[in-house]
């Protein structure tokens, strides 16, 4: 997907995005294969268990990034203030 000089410029928060990003695409590809198998396997409480618990999983992961967005955003606040009062 990347070639090697974009790999070596990445920064962390970069590789943190594109792991959350491949989570969040293997648990939809969980959630397609199990309404794939849903009519002949799993029986509906079971079917809607499951995909609500994959669900909750992608709500965590997004929820993870808006509270890294949240400290990071606090951390440039603190930031600009310190500059504030050395100047």
């Amino acid at each position: 997907m990347f070639d090697y000089l974009t790999l070596i410029n990445l920064d962390i928060r970069d590789l943190k995005f594109w792991y959350k990003e491949a989570q969040i695409l293997k648990i939809r590809r969980q959630i397609r294969d199990t309404q794939c198998v849903r009519a002949a396997q799993l029986k509906s409480e079971d079917y809607k268990m499951t995909v609500n618990q994959l669900n909750e999983q992608i709500g965590n992961i997004i929820d993870g990034k808006e509270q890294t967005v949240g400290r990071n955003l606090d951390d440039l606040k603190l930031i600009h203030r310190q500059k504030k009062i050395r100047n």
